[in-house]
């Protein structure tokens, strides 16, 4: 949360972020997601290969998805807890950012 936050203050023009291999988790989605909530964010390109993402934090990630405007891709490769579930539910959402490692 904290890094997100900084991020969010300082480097408001922020349009690409590689978190490759950070283990990430559910904690870090939550505040990934907060920041793509965010009106003021201007990400366009999100990499989060090889972290800790499940389903659960598609689904966070989905929900900030929905009214994020800016981000064109994701990057979720090498993300080996996501389910055909998880897969489902970015493939099915409204959300136009191009994801990757979808299987």
């Amino acid at each position: 949360g904290e890094l997100i936050a900084v991020l969010n203050k300082h480097h408001p023009n922020l349009v690409k972020l590689s978190l490759l291999g950070n283990n990430v988790g559910r904690n870090g989605c939550v505040a990934l997601g907060n920041l793509l909530e965010n009106p003021m964010c201007k990400l366009k390109e999100l990499y989060l290969n090889r972290n800790s993402i499940d389903d659960e934090c598609i689904i966070l990630l989905e929900n900030a998805l929905a009214n994020n405007t800016t981000l064109e891709k994701l990057d979720l490769s090498n993300n080996k807890l996501i389910t055909a579930t998880g897969w489902q539910a970015l493939s099915t959402s409204d959300s136009k950012v191009k994801v990757v490692g979808a299987k």
